[in-house]
């Protein structure tokens, strides 16, 4: 299971971010599917990626997000469980069926949902509320950007 280690952060200096942008080993640029049906969180998320120039899409809804899963190819995913009409861990079958290649970070307010969510396929969780240190940390993590 993922957990942020506090003197990790003491390593990095995260105030002075390197402003790049984030590309996959074709050289293509890294493309994160944000499934969350707080608007606030996929709005928040958005702005914070566009520090690194990854492109960003969000939907509020299942629906929506196997709409999109079908259509485009995402390097990342972040994705919230508990959403109006579903759940987070459709998508996540979807996404492990179809996009083998592509990491996924579960963002839950959930805590207790951390261990079955690794097992069902998320790469990381992270505990809500987040700070964009937690989010910076999963880049590095899953090789999204550079430390």
């Amino acid at each position: 299971m993922f957990t942020l280690i506090e003197s990790a952060y003491k390593k990095m200096n995260l105030h002075a971010i390197d402003f790049f942008s984030a590309y996959t080993e074709t050289n293509e640029m890294v493309s994160i599917l944000i499934v969350d049906d707080e608007i606030e969180i996929c709005l928040m998320l958005s702005k914070y990626l566009e520090n690194f120039n990854i492109h960003t899409d969000y939907v509020t809804t299942v629906k929506d997000a196997l709409a999109s899963i079908t259509l485009k190819y995402y390097d990342l995913f972040f994705i919230d469980l508990n959403l109006v009409e579903g759940s987070g861990y459709q998508v996540m079958e979807i996404i492990k069926e179809t996009n083998l290649k592509s990491k996924i970070v579960v963002i839950s307010a959930h805590d207790s949902e951390a261990y079955n969510a690794i097992e069902k396929g998320a790469d990381i969780f992270i505990p809500k509320p987040f700070s964009t240190k937690n989010i910076y940390e999963a880049l590095t993590t899953l090789h999204i950007i550079k430390p």
